[in-house]
């Protein structure tokens, strides 16, 4: 690389060594050179250019011809070389900054994006930064160039996100201005108003306050308005403390530790831009105000169409821009037009255009280009212009960076009045008149902001702002006249709400500083960061070079004497004159004496009770001044007599009935400049009490269950000092009996009792009148309680009290006892003892066991006797004992009149002797009996009618009860028992229950017993003893039976002889009665030896005889019967002359016709007896068919066998015809003779006759022989 001087034609190798070593291991290109020609900057792959150059990549230099040195561009901060190459440099106008490309990582801390980047390096600091810091990430820049100048580069980049609708895909440049560090004027001496020593109240120094001191010394080149920050790096705290509040002064924290390497940066006031519109732009009454150097600005917007060229803009509404949360109102700097400025602070302003003196106004409407205005004019074609503006800008990464794109913006629009043309009387020439012009818009499309509130502006650190916009859109009419009116200003807004202040030590007054850099907030940190190092400073960093001194003055002020006094006096009505507050301590920081002092009674003063006094000290007088409660101490004197003279002062009350209110008592000091703060303290005054009085004589003599009695209803109550009383207490002591006595009293409108039973004292709270109280205490009552109350005297106190003191006196109360009847309790159910059946000598029970927990009585506890008033004699006897059951005694008669009183002691018994076989429940009853009639335990007679109350007897009466618990008794016997006749055939007889059998026969004395037998013996002489145990469902034969060995069969069961069919004559069977308390029915071998008394068998044995015997045929003569059932008549033709049974009847007859539908037998019958001969002759026919018979027998009961067989079977066969002849009339009715279709002579009886005639089921046969039994019974009876 060579640099030709054409004014001096020298040329001069730049690509070398400081030295002028030339450079070895790569080549040098790309250069640029300073405006002067000193400095030339190159890329270089050059190792030996400068020491150290170690990273294998090509680097930037830069070569000062003039002192013949290169330096390497492309390292960090400090000095360290690049991780990667560099490219592309290009140097400022002075040639103190280089720009250049590079892939490094190294250069500047968090480069992580991993693109290559444009960088910045100042060579007078060694600083290296981006220079693309608003490339997006991934997006390359590839290149840049200083434009001219030092503060202003070229970018081009590929990135679309610094400007708005990039949307051509291609590079674009950008025009980049470089930030430079603030300046500071640090020739001055700026100083903050000035704080009073010992301030009350100090707010502090808001931001824009230190705005208006600062803002004339710190300026920004690349800032368009001050921008004023401050980065604090030294304080004096010697006097005091530096404090600063970023909320508005609500919190403050203390400026510790900073210096140059440890700063604190506070943000000055933010500076909006306001604009002034025209009415048309920016709707109607708008101040529309633009935040400066804040970075991106996002505003919801709505583009409109349509101008309103009239309107009226307020500048009293003002804005809001603070950081977190709004409540900050911006001050708006003064506006002008012309030489005046508006706005301002003022309430309100309306600016008003002159054109020559005539108003001009003028209105598009909205979407229109055009109008007419009316406009009066004295000279030529003149136009009025009106300029609307909308900024917001988007910075370059750092405030004050530049504006590279305006993304919202209004064209200058104007009306211009042209065209002017006469109106009416012609004028000469254009001097005068009126006017017709043609008013053109030329306006652009606005975006505005639409409505009053809230709007986020986003800083380039990316913290938000609050732009609260007040009053947008007010609403008033725009009036635009002629003037020059600027066309924007800087409205400074206190945001953040910084403050800072110098809070002094107590006393101190003189001078503290506060060292500071200037800040232009570009280095990105955000306010109240603290610990910043601002020691690298100027050049392009965001601190100034300069550093100044802010300085604040506290000036001196007079101290007032200080007072200090807590005390309390307690002061009782009569106590002397008392000092006050002795211990009172003063002192005065700037002042040795003192001009004077006063002491107030400031709080419950009462003329003429109240007084203060004090003892003179040194030159010290003083006066009591008793309308205003003040003694007031005069004359110049030291702050030790002073002292002493207030240590002195004193409090006396002059009345006998002083208020009680506390007063409060102030002291006041004064040098004669300042007096001091009060110090307070307190005087309770104490008024001394008479003690009421009060007088009671009464004696209250109490019977036992009388109501509530008054007890002394003369009480005499009084209290000289007093026109009421606060309480009373009357009290029984000595003598109270808790449970016993009670005292009572109705609750009055201000008095109220309060009973304890506890203590016995009845309490009456509550402030009267004293004639209240009065008859208060004369209506106490009285009362005992107990049905046994205690006999003794109570000594009954009546004590009052006024609230201070007290007084009492005493009554008297005998209470006098009565007799209360014995309480017997007849819920339950009392019973003696059970005795046995037939006991005749019980024990009894001691009757103190018997009613011992259910009589009670309150004049004594323990139970003391019964009046016996009846009892149940019908089985038994009643008894008592009064030796413990050594002698008994027979109750004699009772009733309510006539009782028999025991006692309830250890040897006091009750019995019930039952007769014999009882074994029920017997009762008596009787009343509580308490002795108090004087009368012994057996005394008879004793009439108890009257009863309860005082009585000795109680008004219940109770029954108790004694159960007889029955014993077996043995059944006995008595008499025989007989089972009828039965026939030889009779071998399927249906026998006789047991009970019919021993009913007469076997007893029992037991109620409700149960009867059976016990079978012990029997013969079969004529047949064979059976029992069934299931009503003759079946059979069973008697086994072997003997007194050891018996069979017992309950009343339930049956028993029947089954006859052999040869023998006649009788069989007995032997039994003895069974109570069927022991066995069971059809239990056998069962041994009855033992017997009689409470067994289960009878002591003695009886028999049961059955007779077997043959059917008697009647005589020759018929007999006629008519059996009339419920549906039929039957007809029997039956021989009776010999017949002695109904077998004995069918057996001879000669032949047998019947016809049988029912079961039953009506009781009407008709009987008719043929002749004699006719019998005859029929008994022959039978004899001569014997043989016949004989062989029809047998062949009928083999088919009768054979029948049976198929009903087991379950086959069903229709019995042989019976038919029924009718022959006439007997007495009226139609006679059936009866006669046998098949013939024949029986000789085997009916059951042989029925087999011959028709199979038959035994149940059949059975009902027909009953049937005929009942024939035969009623052949008998006629």
């Amino acid at each position: 690389i060579f640099v030709h001087d054409t004014q001096t034609n020298t040329t001069t190798r730049a690509s070398v060594a400081t030295g002028g070593v030339e450079a070895t291991g790569g080549s040098s290109y790309n250069p640029a050179i300073s405006d002067d020609g000193r400095y030339v900057v190159f890329q270089s792959s050059a190792t030996d250019l400068v020491t150290g150059d170690t990273n294998g990549s090509q680097d930037i230099f830069v070569r000062d011809t003039l002192n013949n040195i290169t330096k390497r561009i492309s390292v960090d901060s400090g000095g360290y070389e690049a991780n990667g190459w560099s490219d592309q440099p290009s140097i400022s106008a002075d040639g103190r900054y280089v720009l250049f490309n590079s892939s490094a990582t190294n250069l500047v801390p968090d480069d992580t994006n991993g693109q290559n980047d444009i960088f910045i390096h100042d060579t007078h600091t060694g600083q290296t930064d981006f220079a693309s810091t608003l490339l997006a990430g991934g997006v390359t820049a590839s290149g840049a160039v200083f434009g001219g100048g030092n503060d202003r580069y070229l970018l081009l980049t590929t990135g679309t996100s610094l400007v708005g609708a990039d949307t051509n895909g291609l590079n674009d440049a950008y025009l980049i201005d470089r930030n430079d560090a603030p300046d500071l004027d640090n020739s001055g001496a700026p100083a903050l108003n000035a704080i009073a020593e010992d301030p009350v109240s100090n707010p502090g120094t808001s931001s824009y306050d230190m705005y208006m001191v600062l803002g004339d010394i710190i300026s920004d080149a690349d800032h368009k308005d001050n921008k004023m920050g401050i980065a604090v790096t030294g304080v004096d705290n010697t006097n005091g403390s530096w404090q600063y509040s970023t909320n508005g002064g609500s919190t403050w924290s203390n400026f510790t530790g900073v210096s140059d390497s440890s700063a604190t940066l506070l943000k000055g006031p933010e500076e909006l831009e306001a604009f002034l519109g025209n009415g048309a732009d920016l709707a109607t009454g708008d101040l529309l105000i633009n935040s400066i150097d804040l970075g991106p600005v996002t505003l919801s917007t709505a583009l409109i169409n349509g101008r309103n060229m009239q309107g009226a803009m307020n500048l009293a509404n003002a804005i809001n821009a603070i950081s977190g949360a709004t409540g900050v109102v911006a001050e708006l700097e003064p506006l002008y037009y012309g030489a005046t400025a508006i706005g301002g602070n003022t309430a309100s302003e309306n600016i008003t255009f002159d054109l020559n003196g005539v108003n001009v106004s003028a209105f598009i409407a909205s979407g229109a280009t055009t109008a007419d205005v009316a406009i009066a004019v004295a000279n030529a074609i003149m136009t009025v212009g009106y300029q609307a503006k909308v900024h917001a800008w988007v910075g370059d990464g750092t405030n004050g960076g530049g504006v590279d794109t305006v993304v919202i913006e209004s064209y200058a629009s104007s009306i211009e009045i042209t065209n002017l043309s006469e109106l009416g009387t012609a004028k000469s020439g254009l001097a005068n008149g009126t006017y017709t012009a043609d008013a053109t818009h030329n306006g652009g499309e606005v975006f505005l902001l639409p409505t009053a509130g809230d709007y986020v502006v986003t800083t380039s650190a990316g913290d938000d702002s609050i732009l609260h916009l007040l009053g947008l859109g007010g609403g008033s009419s725009f009036t635009g006249i002629a003037g020059d009116v600027a066309d924007d200003g800087t409205i400074a807004v206190a945001s953040p709400d910084n403050y800072i202040r110098f809070v002094p030590n107590a006393d101190y007054n003189g001078t503290a500083t506060l060292t500071f850099r200037a800040w232009d907030q570009s280095d990105g940190f955000t306010n109240d960061t603290s610990g910043i190092d601002v020691s690298v400073n100027g050049g392009s960093t965001a601190y100034s070079t300069a550093s100044e001194s802010l300085s604040i003055t506290v000036t001196p002020v007079n101290d007032a004497p200080v007072l200090t006094t807590s005390a309390v006096l307690n002061y009782t009505e009569n106590d002397i004159a008392t000092p006050i507050a002795p211990s009172i301590t003063l002192a005065d920081i700037d002042n040795a004496n003192l001009e004077s002092a006063a002491i107030n009674i400031s709080a419950n003063y009462v003329e003429g009770e109240d007084v203060l006094s004090f003892t003179p000290v040194g030159g010290i007088t003083g006066s009591w001044d008793a309308p205003s409660a003040t003694l007031l101490l005069s004359g110049i004197d030291t702050l030790a007599n002073y002292q002493a003279a207030l240590a002195s002062v004193s409090y006396v009350n002059l009345s006998n009935n002083p208020s009680e209110l506390a007063r409060t008592i102030s002291f006041t000091a004064n040098d004669g400049a300042a007096t001091s703060a009060a110090a307070t303290a307190t005087v309770n005054v104490t008024a001394a009490n008479d003690p009421p009085s009060i007088t009671v004589t009464g004696t209250l003599n109490y019977i036992e269950d009388a109501v509530p009695q008054v007890i002394d209803g003369a009480i005499v109550v009084s209290d000289v000092d007093n026109l009421s009383l606060t309480g009373a207490d009357i009290i029984i002591s000595p003598g109270y009996v808790l449970g016993e006595d009670q005292l009572g009293f109705s609750n009055t409108a201000n008095i109220t009792g309060s009973w304890d039973s506890a203590t016995g004292i009845l309490t009456l709270t509550g402030t009267d009148t004293v004639a209240n109280y009065q008859a208060a205490l004369r209506s106490v009552t009285y009362q005992n309680l107990s049905d046994n109350p205690s006999t003794g005297s109570r000594t009954v106190s009546f004590q009052v009290n006024d609230g201070g003191a007290s007084a009492s006196s005493s009554a008297t109360v005998n209470v006098t006892a009565v007799n209360d009847a014995p309480v017997l309790d007849n819920s339950g159910a009392p019973a003696l003892m059970a005795v046995m059946e037939d006991d005749n000598n019980p024990i009894g029970d001691l009757l103190s066991n018997l009613v011992a927990s259910i009589i009670s009585d309150a004049d004594n506890p323990t139970p003391l006797g019964i009046a016996v008033t009846g009892a149940d004699t019908a089985d038994g006897i009643w008894q008592f004992s009064l030796d413990n059951g050594a002698t008994w005694t027979t109750f004699g008669p009772l009733a309510d009149t006539s009782a028999t009183l025991l006692e309830t002691d250890a040897f006091t018994r009750i019995r019930f002797v039952p007769t014999a076989d009882f074994d029920e429940t017997a009762t008596f009853t009787f009343r509580a009996w308490d002795k108090s009639d004087a009368l012994a335990g057996g005394a008879s007679g004793v009439d108890v009618s009257i009863n309860g109350g005082s009585t000795a007897y109680s008004a219940a009466v109770e029954t108790a009860s004694i159960s007889i618990t029955g014993i077996n008794d043995a059944p006995t016997v008595s008499g025989t028992a007989g089972l009828g006749v039965l026939y030889l055939t009779d071998t399927d007889n249906g026998g006789d229950l047991v009970g019919n059998l021993i009913s007469g026969v076997v007893n029992d004395v037991d109620t409700g017993a149960f009867k059976g037998i016990a079978v012990t013996g029997y013969d079969t002489a004529v047949g064979a003893w059976q029992y069934s145990l299931d009503n003759g469902a079946t059979w069973l034969d008697f086994g072997p039976v003997a007194e050891t060995a018996a069979t017992l069969l309950a009343d339930t069961a049956k028993i029947r002889l089954v006859p052999n069919g040869h023998d006649l004559g009788s069989s007995v069977i032997t039994f003895h009665g069974w109570d069927q308390t022991s066995g069971s029915n059809g239990m056998t071998g069962v041994d009855v030896t033992i017997n009689g008394g409470t067994t289960a068998f009878s002591t003695g044995a009886t028999t049961a005889t059955a007779t077997v015997q043959e059917l008697i045929v009647p005589p020759p003569a018929t007999t006629t019967t008519t059996i009339t059932t419920e549906t039929t008549s039957t007809t029997l033709l039956i021989d009776t002359t010999t017949a002695t049974s109904t077998t004995e009847i069918l057996t001879e007859a000669t032949t047998t016709d019947v016809l049988i539908t029912e079961a039953e037998i009506n009781t009407d019958s008709t009987m008719e007896t043929a002749s004699t001969e006719e019998a005859v002759e029929e008994a022959a026919e039978s004899e001569d068919d014997g043989e016949t018979a004989d062989e029809g027998e047998e062949q009928a009961e083999d088919e009768a066998d054979e029948e049976g067989e198929a009903e087991e079977e379950g086959k069903e066969e229709e019995a042989p015809e019976i038919v029924a002849a009718a022959e006439g009339e007997v007495n009226g009715e139609a006679e059936v003779k009866a006669a046998a279709e098949a013939g024949g002579k029986s000789g085997k009886g009916l059951s042989g006759q029925l087999a011959k005639e028709k199979k038959t089921s035994e149940a059949e046969r059975a009902e027909i022989i009953k049937i005929f039994d009942e024939v035969f019974d009623l052949l008998q009876c006629k």
